[in-house]
């Protein structure tokens, strides 16, 4: 009682758009939304909803919309993870529809763009975002994870690739400047001018690999046996691609190198063991950036491989088994 339903609001602060509308006025919108979509013959558009700005935000809203019974009319449930108790997942939402983190990146703290993979865990940092997929993918069961912005040409938004237009200088050069003037990269003759940020790196190791259609599969980080104890500074993800490769992210988030034991008992589940299993792998920390390492094989009744992970580091290994070994 007392709800002021059917409108949804908005604001304006610090430049960022705010949604002033709950979960119940959402339920008001989406049936007509559907409606509207279905007599103008756009059958195959989908709704999403709500844009939370954070997990806990899209969480109340979408409890909100289950209440009032219209979870039904939406496809995709998607949200952001810049603000809340907490900001980022902590356990997946009650939920069968997909969800995805729509819009991340460091531009609410204007940190910018960085090249440092590691120094102190700040949020423009790539070993961080490397742990805020994993901990998206893993404990928010998401299936996507977008980040903001891919391209751009202000630092201070911090895009995965820093494309400023470029200015001349007094002599002719072709010259880029910040937003704050004080970071100046001087363009070499027929050279393309831009700058990677290390958060681009942490999300190659995801985002080249694991392919649509993947499934996520269960991944030990840092124990053989079951009663053994998880180390501390290990975080492992791993995925089955439709073609049959596993993909296996391991992320090292302590100060010392960690040898690691790669075992193979998924080859049980998903290929024959009788056939071998080629290992690509893939690294980044402080001063790797996605750099292949040379193919192991694993013979056939041979399921495992010892491997030593750097400090602060993020290693991909993709296993093919069998006819593409």
């Amino acid at each position: 009682m007392g709800r002021e339903r059917g409108r949804a609001l908005t604001y304006r602060r610090k430049g960022y758009a705010t949604m002033q509308s709950d979960g119940y006025q959402a339920a008001d919108v989406i049936p007509a939304v559907n409606a509207a979509l279905q007599s103008n013959g756009l059958v195959d558009v989908g709704i999403s909803c709500c844009e939370g700005q954070g997990w806990s935000m899209q969480r109340k809203l979408l409890e909100e919309i289950q209440d009032a019974g219209a979870e039904g009319g939406l496809q995709l449930i998607s949200t952001h993870t810049y603000k809340g108790d907490p900001p980022r997942p902590d356990s997946p939402f009650n939920t069968t529809l997909p969800v995805w983190v729509t819009e991340i990146s460091p531009i609410m703290d204007r940190l910018g763009m960085t090249q440092t993979w590691y120094r102190n865990h700040s949020e423009n940092e790539g070993l961080l975002h490397a742990i805020n997929i994993h901990e998206a993918l893993t404990t928010g069961n998401v299936s996507a994870y977008i980040y903001w912005i891919g391209a751009g040409q202000s630092s201070a938004e911090a895009p995965f690739i820093w494309a400023p237009n470029p200015k001349k200088n007094v002599s002719g050069q072709d010259m880029w400047k910040a937003n704050d003037n004080t970071t100046v990269v001087e363009i070499p003759a027929g050279k393309a001018a831009y700058t990677i940020g290390s958060t681009y790196w942490a999300s190659a190791h995801f985002s080249r690999f694991i392919r649509p259609g993947a499934q996520r599969i269960e991944a030990r980080a840092g124990w053989f046996f079951e009663d053994e104890p998880r180390h501390p500074a290990l975080l492992a993800s791993a995925f089955r691609n439709n073609n049959g490769s596993i993909v296996v992210q391991v992320i090292n988030n302590g100060d010392e190198k960690l040898e690691v034991y790669l075992g193979l008992a998924l080859r049980n589940r998903w290929s024959n063991q009788s056939d071998d299993c080629k290992i690509d792998t893939w690294v980044t920390d402080s001063e790797m950036k996605f750099q292949r390492i040379d193919a192991a094989v694993l013979e056939a009744f041979r399921p495992t491989g010892n491997y030593t992970l750097s400090a602060r580091s993020l290693t991909t290994f993709v296993v093919n088994c069998g006819a593409e070994v």
